[in-house]
């Protein structure tokens, strides 16, 4: 009690046990890493509970920061920039209808990401100009909020997207390879956005191009990440946050054409044994543990295949961590810290 008073929320007992309970997940009576990480996440289903969302919002302010370093999730109405594949950023051009690239973190860069429909639709209010992003024709532009203003939120990993013209179906947001300009795309990597909000940068959140040996996680299509049962279990989850049961160090081969994962919990390597029938965490070397490197759309976003079965990946379902076949169960996004 008297650390919430600390950060401004004035709690009673009980209801500071309700909002334990909600950080709590496992009903373990205690709050590690990877629950303490996922509480910093918002969730619809606590969205109802006033201490939970006040307790939560005096802790973000404290760990926030002025720069737009943290992942924007299209959940809540909310300012911020948006990452171009070259690294540059989404701009107005003063009083001008273009929209272009530019670098820094000043207001031409802001927008406001008013959505709707759950955040599976979104408009972009420039904060400089009060004008909307839309498509008109094969063009990119702000205008006033119409049905051409309106973008579908295709969700790529965590913090990335690609903006879909609702009112001209197949027609993105998008970046000209060779002259850096915002053109009309068709969907391709060159779609893809990062999107921010102010915040510090979260754990785990730099692209692994598998050049070093480094530390990382594997984020599969779901949102979450593959992890290990507990620290002397070598059985699978597909609900881990970032902590140490779901962190692998990742040693690359050959260049990065070949990687083997060891988890950081128990000291074992990820592999794919009985003649590709079985994929666990369980590996006492690397005899059944090297996979093979496969990028798709960016050097992180990978699928991989064990040497030893080919055609066997590892994958994630809504049934949890199996055996895939290198379709879109097979993807993951890999992250270093």
């Amino acid at each position: 009690l008297d650390g919430c008073s600390s950060l401004g929320v004035d709690l009673k007992s009980d209801e500071l046990e309700a909002v334990f309970k909600c950080i709590d997940a496992d009903g373990g009576g205690s709050i590690d890493f990877d629950e303490f990480a996922e509480f910093l996440q918002p969730k619809k289903e606590n969205a109802k509970n006033k201490q939970f969302g006040q307790f939560r919002q005096k802790l973000m302010k404290l760990l926030h920061s002025n720069s737009f370093d943290d992942y924007y999730h299209f959940m809540v109405i909310e300012v911020i920039i948006l990452r171009l594949f070259n690294n540059k950023l989404l701009a107005a051009s003063g009083d001008s209808d273009e929209v272009k690239c530019a670098e820094g973190q000043e207001i031409n860069v802001q927008f406001t990401a008013e959505i709707f429909e759950d955040g599976k639709k979104t408009y972009l209010k420039s904060v400089q100009n009060g004008k909307y992003i839309k498509i008109v024709g094969e063009k990119i532009v702000f205008g006033d909020k119409d049905d051409n203003a309106a973008f579908k939120v295709r969700r790529v990993s965590i913090g990335n997207f690609k903006l879909e013209s609702v009112a001209n179906a197949g027609k993105y947001i998008g970046l000209d390879a060779k002259s850096g300009s915002i053109v009309v795309g068709k969907g391709d990597p060159f779609c893809r956005l990062k999107a921010l909000r102010k915040g510090r940068k979260p754990i785990f959140s730099e692209p692994y191009v598998f050049a070093l040996k480094n530390t990382v996680v594997l984020e599969h299509r779901l949102g979450a990440h593959i992890r290990i049962e507990d620290d002397d279990k070598d059985g699978l989850k597909s609900d881990g946050g970032k902590g140490t049961l779901a962190q692998f160090e990742a040693n690359p081969i050959d260049g990065g054409k070949f990687v083997t994962l060891q988890n950081i919990g128990n000291k074992k390597y990820l592999q794919i044994i009985n003649d590709g029938s079985v994929i666990n965490c369980g590996g006492d070397d690397i005899t059944n543990g090297k996979f093979k490197v496969y990028p798709v759309e960016g050097p992180n976003h990978v699928r991989l295949e064990s040497e030893k079965c080919p055609g066997k990946f590892i994958a994630v379902d809504e049934s949890g961590v199996i055996v895939g076949k290198g379709d879109k169960p097979s993807l993951f996004t890999i992250y270093r810290n």
